[in-house]
């Protein structure tokens, strides 16, 4: 499809609407909400709700009547006075004292981010802008009012920050660690549409990297619902009639949008799915008119002609425009002849463009009613359909619809043009006179990420899905919703769904991983989990911040299986890339190729086996395989901290370390092999589990044997002759100890290793090392490895030298490894690590299980490693894999009421601001059984700390639920009947919870006890 004639020699990059939030009259949360809402021709204006303001005593018919509104009606989202504070890190005290503008624009931020794919941790620190339309301030009055005789805010100081118009936009940037531009705007109904336009002046300017515009409106007060009927300017039946006869006014509305905004260029790199695109916009001014309010015709003709001139787009080839349509008799009429002037220059007489407002369906939302237009024309271009206007009945007779080749959009049609590429205008006007206009195109094909190769491998037999909430409440609401769209859509791509939630979806602190081979599979996981069970295949849990260091730890020798990891060879294209790397280099130095000794052909496994138990081919072979898998790691995000290997294994760890390339390292470990191999025999190993006087004394009394490695406190494994350890194995069978013969060809990290070491210096004179440029554990000495890694010497004395793997493993945990992932065929090391450090809450993961699938085992280490905490790429895990962007349901806040109380609905005065925290004290007495208000049930109210986790943030925020039941508590620490926590109160919280993280703060002079604890239940403190 063709892009239109340009008009402009060098119009700007398009701006990709990337991400659409709103929250909108109708039951609207969700741009498919309001799509279904456009598209189902619904009327989502009512009747004043009874908890904003009584119709009774304030309505009237009589226009005239003073201090009354004739005006019953309005567009009215469902509970406003709800908010998920916990979510956004935000104490009960401090929400109630916010603006719910404040809060609704929290939610669709969110939102847009969500649904644009962009994980918040990806965006924290960017130069992200933040451009918002706000101008009411009902809430503010409402707090200083004294008519319905509510709390006077004079100790509050949330309520400054809570209630300035600048901070709407500054606290979206300070929640989510934005560092573009931050700033309100306000120019009346224009706000959210010109807050639109400087969003992509910043992107055009290069000042941002992306930009969240939109704006938000909130119905509380019935004074600003006067004013609005008393000048004249709402209509009497409540209705916006848009470019209707009979119009006379509109009716006010509330509600918030945000979209999410980037270069085109960024959005098609980073694979997001795109809605529209803007290409240009204009803003300016009637300046000095027939009257301040009023609009002007040669202004609105400026700024809609040079919106298309920026946009370098023709107007006669605009199909549609979303209309500032109001419905008043002046602004109507003013608004489409300028529309006409431009968009109709030459414009076939049979093509007229096609007009509407979304105002007929939710009513003018003032501040937010630009950005409500924008998101609905995103979604006609992004659907290529144009819902109807509604209220439309007879045309304004001082439109001169035919002359002017505008046609108002009554029914649900495509396009008028299919053949031709979709441009739409977007007009927003403000009464003060400051004009808006964006001219919106189609986006590239294609619209959703995909990752794609030339000959893309089939999907992993076992996928995995990644869930996250704030809390555990919303974490099984997050599962039943996914459950539901899985129930729904059963033909729906079970990689795609995985790969969307993994990917564009922020991952918060209670986290959810399920493993699932089929739908059936995750729809029995996720209704079981939403269910409250734990089903098999699911895990889930607590995800740290701070989860401790991550060690990789390379198995050894004696841990090779036949066919080991053959399940992620065969499924795996990042294991078979890195393992056919191996033994493209391997194989010329081997007498048969590695690969047919490893996955040998039906009837060839038991030469198979033998060969692999030989020397020459096990460390190759164990080389390869843990190269491999640490590879895989890697790709995936999970990358240690420090590296340890055992015996052979160290040489994978040195090659990661940086000691050597993976050619050196593939010339030693062969040379290795080989020259072991070549050893007379006679030799051989055996593990014996003895203290060390037990040890001691078994040594003297066979003094053949060494000790070549030590695996733990108890556990050793000693070297020599194999008659001199048949002499050992039948003492120490006697004595009740446990002996266990290796199964290995030659007595390896002895004496016996001697007469190889000329042959191997001559081998190791050909490799090139480097000191190790990431901590790495000696096997020689259990220390970090310095300088001497890097020398030939050391990797002789390798060979003869007993393993200090139980000093290795102190030497991690001294370094602050907290998780240990083992590297290899089988979990060896995890067995002999747990004996030589005994910290419970100490995790140990394996990469490979014989017996069981290897992708499963490989998939449920990652998702423990992911439940603990540890960030795993999963652009990585998911970019060898075909997949496309799917749909999914937003995050579920769990609202609760936060509204401004009234003097006498409490008790208590230390409860004056929580006592409708759960609703009403009504509500609050049914939902606990009769409670009295002013002890309603807050969640933990078990006068303990509360860690509050910020998506994505970093700071630490604690919280506690406290009360003034007690006279000494808190009750008679009051101003004005209102309870005050004292300061030395959050220094002595402050204290004990740094004490107990095992990090205090000494002070001079002053001493923390159990004593000093804050007991007191029932009030919430934040800081």
């Amino acid at each position: 499809m063709s892009r239109p004639e340009p008009r402009a020699a060098c119009p700007p990059e398009p701006i990709a609407i990337v991400g659409i939030g709103c929250r909108l009259p109708g039951g609207v949360d969700s741009p498919a909400d309001f799509w279904q809402l456009l598209i189902q021709g619904r009327d989502a204006i009512r009747e004043v709700p009874p908890d904003r303001w009584d119709l009774a005593l304030h309505f009237d018919p009589d226009p005239q009547r003073p201090l009354h509104q004739h005006v019953r009606h309005g567009g009215f989202i469902e509970g406003i006075d709800q908010f998920d504070a916990a979510f956004f890190g935000i104490s009960p005290r401090e929400a109630i004292c916010m603006d719910p503008q404040q809060r609704l624009l929290l939610e669709v931020a969110w939102r847009a981010l969500e649904d644009g794919g962009q994980p918040v941790e990806a965006l924290r620190g960017k130069a992200v802008g933040v451009f918002i339309g706000i101008s009411a301030a009902d809430y503010r009055n409402l707090l200083w009012s004294s008519t319905e005789n509510y709390a006077v805010p004079d100790n509050e100081p949330f309520v400054l920050p809570g209630n300035s118009g600048s901070i709407a936009a500054n606290r979206l940037s300070y929640f989510f660690d934005f560092k573009g531009p931050s700033f309100a705007v306000d120019t009346a109904c224009s706000s959210s549409l010109v807050a639109v336009y400087l969003a992509c002046e910043s992107l055009w300017r290069g000042e941002s990297a992306a930009a969240l515009a939109g704006g938000v409106q909130a119905l509380i007060s019935p004074g600003s619902q006067m004013g609005f009927c008393k000048a004249g300017l709402l209509s009497s039946d409540g209705r916006c009639k848009s470019f209707d006869a009979s119009a006379d006014g509109y009716v006010r509305s509330e509600g918030a949008g945000a979209v999410l905004l980037k270069p085109l260029s960024a959005a098609l790199a980073n694979g997001d799915a795109i809605y529209a695109l803007i290409h240009g916009t204009a803003i300016n001014s009637d300046g000095r008119s027939n009257g301040m309010v009023a609009p002007n015709l040669q202004s609105q003709v400026a700024c809609v002609r040079q919106a298309f001139q920026r946009a370098g787009i023709d107007p006669a080839a605009t199909q549609y425009v979303e209309a500032h349509g109001t419905g008043t008799r002046q602004g109507d009429p003013v608004e489409l002849q300028a529309l006409g002037t431009v968009l109709g220059e030459g414009r076939p007489h049979d093509q007229p463009c096609r007009v509407g407002s979304v105002k007929s369906n939710l009513g003018h939302g003032e501040t937010a009613a630009g950005v409500t237009g924008l998101i609905k024309a995103a979604l006609c271009v992004h659907h290529r359909q144009l819902p109807a206007s509604l209220h439309f009945r007879n045309p304004n007779p001082g439109i001169d619809f035919s002359g002017l080749k505008l046609r108002v959009q009554t029914s649900l049609e495509p396009f008028p043009q299919a053949d031709r590429a979709v441009v739409v205008g977007v007009s927003s006007f403000g009464f003060g006179g400051t004009n808006a206009h964006v001219v919106l195109g189609e986006p590239p094909e294609p619209a959703a990420g995909l990752s794609a190769q030339p000959q893309a491998p089939n999907p992993l037999p076992l996928q995995l899905l990644c869930l996250s909430a704030h809390s555990d409440a919303a974490l099984r609401q997050k599962a039943s919703d996914l459950a539901g769209l899985v129930r729904e859509q059963p033909g729906l791509s079970l990689v795609d769904l995985c790969a969307t939630a993994n990917q564009r979806r922020s991952q918060l602190a209670r986290r959810l991983v399920c493993l699932a081979a089929s739908h059936a599979d995750l729809q029995q996981q996720l209704d079981g989990f939403a269910a409250g069970e734990e089903p098999l295949g699911v895990i889930w849990g607590q995800a740290s911040r701070r989860p401790g260091k991550l060690a990789f730890l390379f198995t050894g020798q004696g841990s090779q299986t036949l066919g080991m990891a053959e399940g992620l060879l065969r499924h795996h294209p990042v294991f078979q890339e890195a393992f056919e790397a191996c033994t493209r280099l391997i194989d010329p130095l081997l007498p048969q190729p590695l690969a047919g000794v490893l996955y040998p052909a039906p009837g060839r496994e038991e030469a198979a086996a033998s060969a692999l138990n030989q020397t020459r081919y096990t460390q190759p072979a164990l080389f390869a395989v843990g190269y491999a898998l640490a590879q895989l790691w890697l790709s995936w995000g999970i990358r240690p901290d420090l590296l340890m290997g055992h015996s052979v294994g160290e040489v994978v760890a040195a090659h990661l370390a940086g000691v050597f390339s993976l050619e050196d390292a593939i010339r030693l470990v062969v040379a290795r092999g080989r020259l072991m191999q070549e050893l007379p025999p006679g030799g051989g190993m055996a593990a014996l589990l003895a203290t060390a006087d037990q040890l001691e004394r078994l040594l003297r009394e066979h003094p053949q044997l060494t000790v070549a490695a030590s695996n733990g406190p108890a556990n050793s494994v000693l070297s020599g002759p194999l008659k001199a350890l048949d002499r050992l194995e039948r003492q120490a069978q006697a004595q009740g100890l446990a002996v266990h013969r290796l199964a290995v060809s030659h007595a390896f990290h002895s004496p016996a290793m001697e007469p190889m070491l000329e042959a191997f210096e001559q081998e190791l004179a050909q490799i090139r090392f480097q000191p190790p440029c990431q901590p790495l554990v000696s096997n020689l000495t259990g220390r970090l490895a310095g300088e001497e890694i890097a020398h030939p010497s050391y990797w002789c004395d390798h060979l003869i030298r007993p393993v200090k793997f139980a000093r290795g493993m102190d030497c991690l945990a001294a370094q602050g490894a907290q998780t240990f992932l083992e590297i290899g065929a089988r979990p060896t090391l995890t067995g002999m690590g747990r004996q030589c450090l005994q910290e419970p809450s100490l995790a140990w993961w394996p990469s490979l299980r014989p017996g069981h699938e290897d992708v499963r085992v490989m998939l449920t280490s990652l998702a423990q490693l992911h439940r603990q905490g540890h960030r795993v790429d999963w652009i990585g895990f998911h970019q060898p894999f075909p997949h496309r962007w799917v749909d999914l349901p937003g995050y579920p806040f769990q609202r609760q009421r936060f509204w401004w109380p009234v003097f006498g609905q409490s008790k208590e005065p230390a409860s004056l601001w929580l006592d409708q925290i759960l609703g009403s004290p009504a509500e609050v007495a049914a939902r606990s059984g009769g409670v009295s208000a002013g002890s309603a049930p807050c969640p933990n109210d078990d006068g303990q700390l509360r860690r509050l986790d910020l998506p994505g943030g970093r700071e630490q925020r604690f919280e506690i639920v406290l009360h003034g039941e007690r006279q000494a508590d808190l009750a008679d620490h009051a101003l004005r009947r209102q309870a005050v926590f004292p300061a030395a109160g959050f220094l002595i919280l402050a204290l004990q919870e740094l004490q107990k993280q095992g990090d205090p703060w000494p002070l001079k002079g002053w001493s923390w006890s159990a004593a000093s604890s804050c007991t007191s239940p029932r009030c919430a403190c934040s800081w």
